[in-house]
């Protein structure tokens, strides 16, 4: 029951930072629409989704993207996984 919880969270964090543009909020800096983007990007990055972490990364300030991703980055070991997931920030 507890990890239900924890997806329903995860989905309202999620179409939060996807929707957040259209709030006036997202016009101002490091206001509400990006700390929603950030959190479910940390919430992706528990999850290791290398596309959406890339994207979501993509849409926050360009020095919370570079401190972020490489957050990420570091927890990735596996040789092939660290190629996917760099391409993946390259796509982006």
């Amino acid at each position: 029951m507890k990890n239900m919880a924890y997806d329903c969270t995860d989905g309202v964090n999620k179409f939060l930072a996807t929707h957040s543009d259209a709030s006036p909020s997202s016009a101002r800096p490091c206001g509400t629409a990006d700390r929603r983007r950030k959190r479910n990007t940390e919430v992706l990055m528990q999850k290791g989704d290398c596309d959406l972490v890339a994207y979501y990364c993509s849409l926050l300030p360009e020095e919370e993207q570079v401190d972020l991703y490489s957050t990420f980055m570091e927890e990735i070991t596996d040789k092939n996984d660290r190629a996917e997931c760099l391409a993946a920030a390259d796509k982006i």
